[in-house]
């Protein structure tokens, strides 16, 4: 079985194609907000006693998206325009705003109990 790396800008359509997000990302104003570092996180457990995972698969879905990203973010199939309603994957600035999102949810638990947040399934 062959495998083909496909670049992490671009999106499954419906239809098997894909979505190239290359073109906007090189024109996009870059959201610089910080990546949690793993080391800060595995530091944090240093005499933890309790441990708990979030399974945070399909987290970027839950993500809505402003009018004015809807419109940039659109592409075309054959019959119809698609805009999408919810953060997809493959937008530069996607991780950045996911970032934000869980560090203003997990705020004050953030390093003060060992949260794991995974993205695999």
């Amino acid at each position: 079985m062959t495998y083909h790396a496909i670049p992490d800008n671009m999106v499954r359509k419906k239809d098997g194609s894909y979505v190239d997000y290359r073109r906007m990302n090189s024109v996009t104003i870059k959201d610089a907000f910080p990546v949690p570092d793993v080391k800060d996180a595995l530091d944090s457990l240093r005499g933890a006693k309790y441990f708990a995972t979030i399974d945070l698969l399909s987290g970027y879905w839950q993500i809505g998206m402003t009018q004015r990203a809807r419109e940039r973010s659109a592409f075309c199939t054959r019959r119809e325009l698609i805009q999408f309603t919810r953060m997809p994957f493959g937008l530069f600035n996607a991780p950045a705003s996911f970032c934000r999102l869980m560090q203003i949810i997990i705020h004050d638990l953030l390093y003060a109990c060992c949260i794991c947040l995974s993205m695999t399934s």
